[in-house]
């Protein structure tokens, strides 16, 4: 049963790390508020501008490695002792990248919001909040998942040290 969950956990996150890639992958090149004539783009002077560029590489960076955390899990043979310390560690990593990795793609959307239309302080607090909406949901309905696995990974290892 221990076999079966994680690998379709892993799976499961690995597809939703692999669209995040490829979502913000996408928005490298289509850059908030378009190009000028040399090529440069138009909002290259703004703050906003280095904060998209930055959370944007950040979470290609984040979601490409928690598939690859996800891919080490699906590859290992998920053996009784690779339950003890590997599968926990990658499992956890992996989460923990996917996290954090819809969290800048989050803040990238923000920053591209904020440049393109430029509204007033009032308002940049709301979209904030409504772009963190989702990171909140993934840390509300992953982490429970996580601390299931890691009460039954305790009782796990406690049943092979007695035997």
């Amino acid at each position: 049963k221990a076999q079966e969950w994680i690998k379709e956990t892993a799976q499961a996150c690995s597809i939703l790390a692999i669209l995040i890639a490829t979502v913000v992958f996408t928005a490298a090149f289509t850059v908030p508020g378009g190009n000028n004539d040399r090529g440069f783009p138009n909002f290259l002077t703004s703050p906003l501008f280095y904060v998209f560029t930055v959370t944007d590489v950040a979470s290609l960076s984040l979601s490409l490695s928690s598939v690859v955390m996800f891919l080490s899990i699906l590859t290992s043979p998920r053996e009784s002792s690779d339950f003890l310390s590997n599968l926990p560690f990658k499992l956890t990593t992996g989460f923990i990248l996917l996290f954090f990795s819809v969290l800048a793609s989050m803040i990238t959307f923000s920053a591209s919001l904020l440049l393109i239309i430029r509204l007033g302080k009032k308002w940049t607090a709301t979209l904030y909040a409504a772009a963190i909406f989702p990171v909140v949901v993934l840390a509300l309905m992953v982490f429970p998942v996580y601390a299931n696995f890691a009460a039954n990974f305790k009782d796990y290892v406690i049943t092979l040290l007695t035997y």
